[in-house]
């Protein structure tokens, strides 16, 4: 999308990194990326600190906000207990939560300090009551980044802000009227961290997604900041709980990724959680169910006549005169449920007053308190609006931002960490490059290099597998193991997003699926193992036999306890799925498992399979792996016709006629020559060993002319392994075997078969080094 000059209204870089590159530890987690959130993930950035950002929705960026009626009740999610019976979609714009609150996800932009006289109230923390210019330093902070400023006074004229100039006189309160600051970039221009920002163009979208590129949000502001000093952003990362580590050294975040199309199989998207270990953890809308004082920031939606006033340029009317409707309406519903609407939801995690537990949950950094005492989680910060212990009757945004910039930088201070606020980022586009890079490769890691990676399609879809191992070191085929793994009810479920590519390596038409998901086996670990570097090869030759084909998978695994696990599994197509539904249904859907340690000790084996519910639900899953363009859909038919096309080969091959040898254009190997002596040696420990001798040839053959060696003996010994017989260099069936070759060159050859071929009770009595008698007895004849 361009605007009318030609410039992009999104002309920052893209900040979402794709899931798979996830690594499995941070030095920081931040959850969510709201203000509170992209403070935390900048400023631990410009510390120094591997940052990863976990947010539950898309990014969205300026051109892809919804317009019409239609598109928002398209982008519309309701939780909760609810009679509008809608999908549960929790990664949707608008989330309307009936139950517990969170802030909205698309605010105005109104910058607004907190007065003196909020923050003097008793349910502040006393660090913050008693000294109310506390914040001051931190709202200039907020403001140096959001970089508000008033609608300006040679701007077109907006009906609502003069009615709302006549309210304030009509109320005596002209004095105290003014215009406040927006986060609205009036001109065109950069940021403070190096994004062109357009010019507002009075669209009146600031409440439901501006386009025009104008709006200085967090996601142009602290998240691109942080995007360019190394943090990754991973989105649809729903967190569903966090546990202290085992060895009480960080955290464990357990979350559920959303990924495109994993919404078909239901709660298995909630079951079957990943996990990232982090030192520090900066939260949002996670902890504020555990506290009270909940409340709606002194907001309410109500309607009310009042006297009647153009607010608008036009439009339709959309209010009408009813009459005495309105009351006959209130009469009956008679405040029926009294459901409390607002869109700046504060507190549930308040800031203790009391500087324990039993004030609030979290201390006046946002720290969460352990119990009823003052010990908190030291690396549990929580920085959002939940921490606001009172109304503020003011747009929450400023405050919100000021309070985690205080708590960032005390907890910064307290731990000895840099923030580099002062290093400028550059000019930022959409196709820049982050300043600082802290991915770090090891080991196994190394082979899943996103630039290394086989050439997308642009399509995925996800699987379910179910099944039963056995946890032994054994060498049992898996159905065996698939039955033992049953009776000791060791079950294992394999959850996968498999991406799609095309080989580019090979010639022809073949592809490769990058495999993202988790695999559950209690018997392995105790939470769920992450797939960490995952391939899938479709239709493989198969090693077992000839005229089949296989589909193998090769996963990398990382358990809770650091444990490394490689799966290798394997789906063979042969000629039992011959014209068989039945057979074929069985070899596309199981998949026979084996399992080792990084050291290729056996764990165990068993087998998986796809019931028929989760392959319906399968189908349902394929989904581009960006927004979806008619372009992609030849991509998808194609691979789909390729895997039909390769079922079908197999499906009906007895009906494929019977293969002829190849007539070859070169003629039959004519007949060998025979040695013209052979003789039994005897060595002098007894052994009796067989020597061949072969003449050499006329030399009439044109065509090696001038390759004559001479009538020098050429002694051939044959190797320990296999047939160690003369006829390993005398073998019938080629045109030109090692003998013929010095032969026809003028060669005289001896071809020795020395005692471990002769039989087999001489070659169980004797050593390779007895050979050096055969070979001493040999050159006795030269």
């Amino acid at each position: 999308m361009t605007t009318k000059e030609g410039s992009r209204p999104d002309d920052y870089p893209h900040l979402t990194s794709l899931f798979r590159s996830m690594k499995t530890q941070y030095d920081v987690v931040v959850i969510g990326s709201g203000y509170g959130a992209g403070v935390a993930a900048s400023r631990m950035a410009r510390a120094g600190k591997s940052v990863a950002v976990l947010e539950l929705g898309w990014e969205r960026r300026p051109g892809s906000f919804p317009r019409s009626l239609f598109q928002c009740f398209g982008d519309l999610n309701i939780s909760g207990i609810s009679r509008w019976r809608l999908p549960d979609k929790p990664t949707r714009l608008f989330q309307l939560i009936l139950g517990d609150g969170q802030h909205a996800l698309v605010a105005r932009g109104v910058f607004l300090e907190t007065d003196r006289e909020t923050l003097q109230m008793s349910v502040w923390p006393s660090e913050i009551r008693n000294d109310t210019f506390v914040l001051r330093p931190y709202y200039s902070r907020a403001a140096e980044m959001l970089q508000p400023s008033p609608y300006p006074e040679d701007h077109p004229r907006l009906l609502k802000l003069e009615a709302i100039q006549t309210q304030a006189e009509w109320l005596g309160k002209a004095v105290s009227f003014y215009r406040t600051p927006l986060t609205t970039f009036f001109r065109r221009e950069r940021n403070h961290v190096g994004v062109m920002m357009q010019e507002n163009r009075g669209s009146g979208n600031e409440s439901t997604g501006l386009d025009d590129g104008s709006k200085n949000t967090v996601a142009t502001t602290y998240l691109t900041d942080a995007w360019n000093w190394g943090v990754e952003i991973f989105c649809g990362c729903e967190v569903r709980f966090i546990e202290q580590a085992p060895n009480q050294e960080g955290y464990v975040v357990y979350f559920a990724w959303h990924g495109r199309g994993r919404s078909a199989f239901g709660e298995e998207v909630k079951t079957q959680l990943f996990w990232v270990k982090a030192g520090v953890i900066y939260l949002e809308r996670v902890v504020f169910p555990w506290g009270r004082r909940f409340g709606d920031n002194g907001d309410f939606a109500s309607l009310k006549r009042l006297r009647s006033a153009n607010f608008t340029h036009g439009g339709k009317e959309y209010v009408r005169e009813w009459g005495h409707a309105g009351l006959w309406i209130q009469q009956r519903l008679q405040g029926r449920d009294r459901e409390e609407v607002t869109v700046h939801p504060l507190g549930g995690a308040n800031m203790s007053s009391t500087g324990t537990g039993r004030g609030g949950v979290t201390n006046h950094l946002g720290q969460v308190y352990k119990g009823h005492g003052n010990a908190t989680h030291e690396g549990l910060v929580c920085c959002d609006a939940s921490v606001i212990p009172t109304a503020l009757g003011v747009n929450p945004m400023a405050t919100i931002t000021a309070l985690a910039e205080r708590s960032i930088d005390l907890i910064s201070k307290k731990r000895q960490f840099f923030i580099d606020t002062d290093t400028p980022n550059g000019r930022l586009g959409v196709y820049s490059q982050p300043m600082v890079s802290r991915r770090v490769e090891h080991g196994f890691q190394k082979a899943a290099k996103v630039d290394q990676a086989p050439l997308s399609i642009g399509w995925q879809f996800s699987e379910v597998l179910d099944g039963h191992i056995y946890m032994q070191s054994n060498d049992l085929g898996s159905d065996a193991c698939e039955t033992l793994g049953r009776s000791s009810s060791c079950t294992m479920r394999m959850f996968l997003t498999i991406e799609i590519c095309r080989r580019i390596d090979t010639f022809g038409l073949q592809y490769e699926g990058i495999c993202t998901g988790t695999v559950a086996c209690r018997g392995l670990s105790r939470g769920p193992m992450r797939v960490v570097d995952g391939r899938i090869r479709f239709f493989i030759p198969s090693e077992k036999q000839a005229e089949s084909t296989a589909l193998r998978y090769s996963l990398q695994l990382l358990s809770l306890e650091d444990i490394s696990y490689k799966l290798e599994g394997y789906k063979e197509i042969d000629s039992t799925s011959a014209i068989s539904i039945r057979g074929m249904w069985e070899a596309t859907t199981k998949v026979n498992v084996h399992i080792t340690r990084d050291d290729e000790m056996k764990v165990g084996a068993g087998v998986l399979r796809i019931s028929w519910p989760s392959f319906r639900r399968q189908m349902r899953t394929f989904r581009t792996t960006f927004p979806f363009r008619f372009r992609l859909v030849p991509a998808l038919v194609l691979f789909l016709a390729y895997f039909t096309l390769q079922l079908v080969v197999v499906f009906l091959r007895p009906f494929a006629p019977a293969r002829k040898s190849r007539c070859s254009s070169h003629p039959p190997p004519g007949p060998k020559e025979q040695p013209c002596n052979i003789t039994m040696l005897r060595t002098t420990d007894g052994v009796t060993v067989r020597l061949q001798e072969y003449e050499p040839l006329p030399d009439t053959n044109e065509a090696i002319k001038g390759e004559f060696l001479g009538s020098q003996p050429v002694l051939f010994i044959p190797g320990v392994t296999g047939n160690a017989a003369y006829s390993t260099f005398a073998l019938p069936y080629l045109r030109c075997n090692m003998v013929d070759y010095f032969t026809a060159r003028g060669c005289r050859c001896y071809v020795l078969t020395p005692r471990w071929g002769s039989n087999a009770k001489t070659s169980a009595q004797c050593t390779v080094y007895d050979c050096r008698l055969d070979i001493a007895a040999a050159l006795q004849l030269f």
